[in-house]
Order: C-alpha cells, then sequence, then structure tokens
C-alpha cells in the first residue's frame, strides 16, 4: 500500500476543494472523490491542552520564540490551503516582502464589498521584512466588474521591470452558486504602470481536445524577454474535459501571455501523460506538480512527481525537473530520480523497499545556480503488518548534482506521519491540502539551505487507528555548504496553538537571520480558547482566518536546541514484536556515556546494542535480533544514574 494525494472536488457549503495524502492501491493521485478521510489514522482530539493567550509563547525550554503579529484576515483559510502554489514571496533586490490574499467577507456578509470580498484578490507589501506592512491594499482583481467567477488558490511571483518591482499572478476561479470551475486567471501589477489587469483562460484546447485546468495546482514564472516586454507563465495539469483517458489523463500544460496578450497554451511533449504510466481508471491522474523556480540565468525549472517511466521499468512515485532556457516556450526532457535511491534507502533502514514510498504528498524545490536541484519530500512506510505507529515516516532532501549527473539523499528529520486533518462546518474531519507543509528555500547568496515542516506533538495512540495529540509545531534544519551538513530539527514554536497554512519565502535572507514566516489561525469566539472548544474552531478551516507574519533565525547550527525532554526516556521502539532488526528512539538528559543492552527476564545480558559517548538529545539506535529465540526480553537504556527499561518482543 502506498500513500497517494487525492485532489478532491465536492460541494461543501462554500465549494471548497481539498487535498490530501490517502493509501490507495494505485500511486495515481484521483481527480474527484470525497474529501472525508479514507484508509489514514483517525484523530480523535486534543490532549493536556493548556491555552494561554493566542499567539502567547512558553519562555522556557525553546529555541527561539516567533513572535505573531497579526496584520489582515481572511473569509477562510483557501487562499494559503494548498502545497502547490506559491502566496508569500521575498524580493531581495528590491526588499519587498508580499503575499497575494481573498478577503475577508463572504458575498452574503453584511458590508461585503469588492475591497473585501473573499472572491476578489489583493495584493500586500512590506520593505521590512513584514514588521511593518503598506497601508495600501491593492485591488488585483474585482468579480464586481470583471465576472468571471470568486478567485480561489492565487500563485505570486516578481520580477525587475524598468527598475522597478512588478508581479505576475494566477488564480482559479469559480462560480460558487452554480457550482462550476471557470479556468484561470492570469494578472500583472505594477504600481507605477497603472495598477493590475488580467486576462481569463476557461477551458484549455491544445490540437483540437479540450482540456480543463486542475483547480489548485498552478506554479507561476513572470520576466522580461529580450526586447523588454514581461511575460508570465503559468503551469498546470490538464485533464480531457470529455471525462478523462488512460493514456491522456495526466498532461502537464502551459499558460504563457506577453504583455497580457492571449495566452499560448501547450501541452509540451516533454510534459505529456506519454511519459507518466497509463492509468487504470479515468478517475485518476499519474503525476503532481510541485512548482516552478527559476535560476538568475532566466533557466526556468517545473518540478514533478508521478510514476514516470524511464528505463529501469520500475514503477513508483518518482521526481522529476523539465527546464526551459527560452522564457517557457520550450521544455527539456524530465531528468528523473532513480527510484532505486528510495528502495536502497528502504533497505538500509531494514525495511521493505516495496512498502516504502515518497506518496503524493507535500514536497518542495529549489534551484542553485551552479544546476543542482534540492528536493524535500516525505517518506512514508506502508507496512500492512505493522500498525500505522510504528512504521517509519521521515522528512528527507534529495538531491541532484548538476556536475556528475548524479542523485543522493539525505534524512532530516523523524515525523509522526500524521498531520492537522481539518473540520467542515458539520465538525466532520476532511483532509488537509497542505499536510506536513514541507518547503525548501536558500539564501541569496546561496552558502545556506532551510527546510521547513510542520508536525503534531504530543500524539498518543489509544489504538492502532485511532490517536490524539497536543499541539502542531514549526520545525527547520539549516544546510551549510561550507561544513557540509544539516543541523539537528528544532522546533522553532513550541506553542499551545495550533500552527498551521505557514509558508516562509522561496529566497531567504543570508545567514538565515530574521526570516519571515506566515500562519494563519481561526479568528476565535468568546469561549473557543481552551479544550475542545479549541480544537473544533481552530481546526474549521471555512471560520475566518487570522492572517499573521512572524521572524526566526534560522541559522541553528550553534543554537543549543532545549526543547527535548528534560529526563532520559525511551520514546518508540519499532517495530515490536521484533524479528531481525527494530529501531528504538530515546532521548537522553545529560553529554556522557550512554549503554544500550538487551536483557532476558532474569536479567541477563545477551546483546549489546550501543556503548559509548552521545550529547544530550534525541537519538536512535538498531536493535538487532536476529539471534535471539522468540520470547520476551527487556531493552535497558543507562545514562548516568538513569537507567530505563522497556519490553521487547521477539517472534521467529
Amino acid at each position: 500500500m502506498s500513500k497517494v494525494k487525492q485532489l478532491s472536488i465536492t460541494i461543501l457549503a462554500l465549494f471548497v476543494v481539498i487535498t490530501s495524502a490517502y493509501s490507495h492501491s494505485k500511486n495515481y493521485e484521483p481527480i474527484v472523490a470525497h474529501p472525508v478521510l479514507t484508509n489514514m489514522p483517525v484523530c480523535i482530539g486534543n490532549n493536556d491542552f493548556n491555552y494561554e493567550k493566542l499567539y502567547g509563547k512558553v519562555s522556557q525550554n525553546k529555541v527561539q520564540s516567533v513572535n505573531f503579529v497579526i496584520f489582515d484576515s481572511l473569509a477562510n483559510s483557501l487562499s494559503y490551503h494548498t502545497r502547490q502554489t506559491t502566496p508569500f514571496i521575498w524580493n531581495p533586490e528590491f526588499n519587498v516582502l508580499a503575499t497575494i490574499k481573498r478577503g475577508s467577507y463572504n458575498p452574503d456578509e453584511s458590508g461585503v464589498n469588492a475591497n473585501n470580498t473573499k472572491d476578489n484578490l489583493f495584493l500586500r507589501l512590506s520593505t521590512d521584512l513584514g514588521n511593518t506592512w503598506d497601508p495600501t491594499i491593492y485591488l488585483l482583481y474585482n468579480q464586481y466588474v470583471d465576472v468571471y467567477g470568486g478567485s480561489r488558490y492565487p500563485s505570486l511571483s516578481s520580477f525587475n521591470y524598468g527598475n522597478e518591482i512588478a508581479f505576475g499572478y494566477t488564480s482559479s476561479l469559480v462560480f460558487e452558486a452554480q457550482s462550476t470551475w471557470n479556468g484561470y486567471l492570469t494578472g500583472f501589477f505594477s504600481a507605477s504602470q497603472g495598477g493590475a489587469a488580467n486576462i481569463i483562460d476557461n477551458k484549455a484546447v491544445v490540437n483540437g481536445t479540450s482540456y480543463d485546468w486542475a483547480v489548485a495546482d498552478a506554479g507561476v514564472l513572470s520576466g522580461t524577454d529580450n526586447k523588454g516586454n514581461f511575460y508570465i507563465v503559468a503551469a498546470d495539469a490538464l485533464t480531457p474535459t470529455a471525462g478523462g483517458s488512460l493514456t491522456d489523463n495526466s498532461n502537464i500544460g502551459y499558460r504563457k501571455t506577453i504583455e497580457l496578450d492571449p495566452s499560448k497554451i501547450v501541452i509540451p511533449a516533454a510534459w505529456s501523460s506519454s511519459v507518466f504510466y497509463p492509468v487504470d481508471s479515468v478517475a485518476y491522474r499519474d503525476n503532481e506538480l510541485i512548482g516552478m523556480r527559476q535560476k538568475g540565468d532566466g533557466t526556468m525549472y517545473l518540478a514533478v512527481a508521478g510514476d514516470f517511466i524511464d528505463n529501469t521499468g520500475l514503477r513508483g512515485i518518482k521526481i522529476g525537473f523539465s527546464t526551459s532556457n527560452d522564457n517557457g516556450d520550450t521544455w527539456n526532457n524530465f531528468k528523473i530520480m532513480p527510484l532505486n535511491i528510495i528502495k536502497d534507502y528502504a533497505s538500509n533502514l531494514g525495511l521493505n523497499p516495496d512498502s516504502c514510498s515518497l506518496g503524493y504528498s507535500s514536497k518542495d524545490f529549489t534551484v542553485l545556480s551552479n544546476g543542482d536541484v534540492y528536493f524535500a519530500v516525505y517518506f512514508t512506510e506502508s507496512d500492512a503488518s505493522k500498525d500505522f505507529a510504528y512504521n517509519t515516516h521521515q522528512i528527507l532532501v534529495i538531491k541532484y548534482e548538476s556536475a556528475t549527473d548524479s542523485w543522493s539523499l539525505t534524512k532530516i528529520a523523524d515525523v509522526t506521519g500524521v498531520w492537522l486533518n481539518y473540520l467542515d462546518d458539520t465538525g466532520a474531519q476532511v483532509a488537509s491540502g497542505v499536510d506536513f507543509e514541507i518547503q525548501i528555500s536558500k539564501t541569496v547568496d546561496e552558502k545556506q539551505l532551510l527546510v521547513k515542516w510542520v508536525d503534531l506533538v504530543g500524539v498518543s495512540w489509544s489504538d492502532a487507528s485511532h490517536y490524539t495529540f497536543s499541539t502542531s509545531d514549526i520545525f527547520v534544519s539549516a544546510y551549510t555548504f561550507s561544513s557540509s551538513s544539516w543541523s539537528a530539527p528544532a522546533n522553532i514554536t513550541q506553542s499551545n496553538i495550533y500552527e498551521r497554512d505557514t509558508f516562509i519565502p522561496t529566497i531567504l535572507p543570508n545567514n538565515l537571520v530574521n526570516i519571515p514566516i506566515l500562519m494563519l489561525h481561526t479568528i476565535l469566539q468568546p469561549g473557543e480558547d481552551s479544550g475542545s472548544a479549541y480544537y473544533t474552531a481552530a481546526l474549521s478551516y471555512l471560520r475566518k482566518q487570522h492572517v499573521a507574519v512572524g521572524h526566526f533565525d534560522g541559522n541553528i547550527n550553534s543554537v543549543e536546541d532545549h526543547s527535548t525532554p528534560s529526563n532520559t526516556t525511551i520514546t518508540k521502539i519499532f517495530p515490536n514484536p521484533s524479528n531481525d532488526i527494530s529501531t528504538m528512539e530515546f532521548n537522553t538528559s545529560n553529554d556522557g556515556q550512554v549503554r544500550v543492552v538487551i536483557t532476558d527476564l532474569l536479567g541477563n545480558v545477551v546483546s549489546e546494542a550501543y556503548n559509548g559517548f552521545l550529547n544530550a538529545g534525541q537519538h536512535s539506535v538498531n536493535i538487532n535480533t536476529t539471534n535471539l529465540l522468540s520470547g520476551a526480553y527487556y531493552i535497558n537504556l543507562k545514562d548516568g544514574s538513569n537507567n530505563i527499561t522497556k519490553l521487547i518482543n521477539v517472534v521467529k
């Protein structure tokens, strides 16, 4: 069983599209499905919640504090509630931080107008990395005038136009009352060039075939050509309008406009369904857009995850990228990650490689000036013989090295495998459009990288299929090229509120100092500040939302992480029962000598797993039970004066 992402289109109270990772027997991405969670562990509430104050922080046991400041609001979270879009960017040339967003009023609310409706698009700007925001809120798209539908899921890009900053953007459109999607708008904004202007693309007709654009998968790039004209290129998944085709259901196409002339719409041969394995149901497609990036020399990159056809014949989710050297007019064939990179990694962990994959879950990528490409991805084990909690779930970075045309892989962190799922107006759980919220960004000088993700904290399993949790927090890990090393994961928030719908820019300040991060939070009503009332309110994504921005320093290599528990603990042993190799995860409270042994029930040592010096923090060791007879044993962890024992069962 492998995780796949389902694109879910349904008519809820507000006609919403939600996306998430599901278990399914195919490595396909369903096009239409109900968004209720299936085949995934079910969250049954929160535990040990101790609400302090909205955006309040605990001062102790923290790496640092992110002080989020509210600067705007939304009618609901759907401006930011998908992982394929790019709604929050920083342009270092002009030192402009920008976000594209929808309004804070529903169309039927009293007081709604063009300056606040959720159907319109707005641009917010800051010239001090978000510490203050320009009071002028720029109107990009006005549904009251250009009645092409309400805007949804916008993406933003920026470029130098006549020595001033300009923006290209795109957004899907919906006629909510009729429950129909109306394609995409593509727009240009320049304060000195008269504001905003837009064009609309409904169906995509390519070689006589009509295709529907995906609802929430748009990547966008913009710039100027050698004639000084601006261009905007947006990429999207495309599906045949007439109901799909087993061999024509996984196309990716682009819209390109020059000076807002009618769009050229193309499915490049390099992006067509023919480069992916056919699906066996028209309800599925075989790929997912990761995003678009651009190097300083103008080279464009499109990244995709999917079941690429390559010379190995191996089936499974791979990542790849395609490049363009002519402002998006033509595109080269995908460079495809060999699937054996994942299979070999799984085997080295002692896992069944056929039960491990990257899944259709959140991914991101960045490109360096030398052509090296770094992907941040979610690695998951889906071994049906184990409880979900004992499967391996990790954040990885996969690197493509241009000089050697080779791929490599690095583990960044272990994660829980579960994330915040949301509640609709009836209180039913629906899927997350952002899951782990994985992003990878580079500094302006390309001396460092930063990976950011969100994970649940305090997860407690009541049985194999149900869990509770305490909160969600934001984690980061930094890579420094001079030392060729990733820092240990650091929890940069450690708050009791639910951090969710978070974004960092694709390019970050040098030295990873004063990094802006955007976050949403439900606007609470009286009585919703604690316990189950907070759980219900904070996860209601259709409720009104605060838009907040905070700052943190990501250069954490020399920062001591005080977020580890204050006592020595064994946190997990998996798999348990064991028949060959298990992994024990544990925390140590002090720097010093640590010994891990296996004993029989009488206390006799039968095996030593580790004996050496460890710094205080989080660790893992392999427990080899290959030569042990079936039965019960103890794992004993000794750390100074601490002596912790856990039971492990061996089954042959």
